[in-house]
């Protein structure tokens, strides 16, 4: 099977970044993340249309009464895609300029996962933080370096999400009517396997848990 890749627009992006349909607008949203610019193309027209941004945004996503969310360096925000407006939510950022937020994706529960990069020197500090519709913001996960490509699978039980520099991708099983993020034993048991794997710490690490184990109370 052959398929025909067509460029639609000639934007010079230079990380064109989360793409995301409106099926309101029949419309396409993007943003180009190191030179801040929310764009839009309307396959009717065949017109681009593009919003300066006042800061680096990382991904976009819809919301229900209208407008984008958006996951940028200093934080979640609303995002105009009129004016281009970005107004802060007071609940988390990144400890930017070192940190910012990267990709993110909504889910069909209406709630913005988005995970955070360092941008210095790409150490595995990055972490995955969950918006609910309800504006509080929740933390899933950590010791991530740059998350990336979040989908959610048919079902709604999974959530994948790609370690792009790692090249690796991870599932995060999805419990109870929250979907809340992994279960917290396996969590814990796939971050030890992780770091007994490590080139330059699993062998410390090994030894840490030993002596640990060593030096359990009776019982416990």
């Amino acid at each position: 099977m052959s398929v025909a890749v067509v460029c639609l627009a000639q934007t010079d992006n230079l990380c064109g970044e989360s793409p995301v349909w409106d099926p309101r607008e029949q419309a396409l949203y993007w943003v180009d993340i190191y030179r801040p610019t929310l764009w839009r193309y309307d396959p009717a027209t065949r017109q681009t249309r593009a919003k300066p941004l006042a800061r680096l945004v990382g991904s976009i996503g819809l919301r229900a009464a209208g407008g984008l969310i958006a996951a940028t360096s200093e934080g979640f925000a609303t995002l105009s895609p009129d004016t281009g407006e970005l107004t802060a939510l007071p609940r988390h950022a990144p400890d930017a300029p070192r940190y910012r937020f990267n990709d993110g994706k909504c889910d069909r529960a209406g709630r913005f996962w988005a995970g955070t990069v360092d941008t210095t020197n790409y150490a595995p500090v990055g972490e995955l933080f969950r918006l609910d519709p309800d504006g509080s913001t929740h933390f899933c996960a950590s010791d991530l370096v740059t998350p990336n490509g979040m989908a959610f699978a048919p079902d709604d039980r999974t959530m994948y999400l790609a370690d792009s520099r790692r090249e690796i991708v991870y599932a995060y099983e999805f419990e109870g009517r929250r979907y809340d993020c992994g279960s917290k034993l396996g969590y814990l048991q796939a971050t030890v396997e992780y770091a007994l794997k490590h080139a330059s710490l699993g062998e410390k690490f090994s030894d840490y848990l030993l002596n640990l184990a060593a030096n359990l109370p009776a019982g416990k």
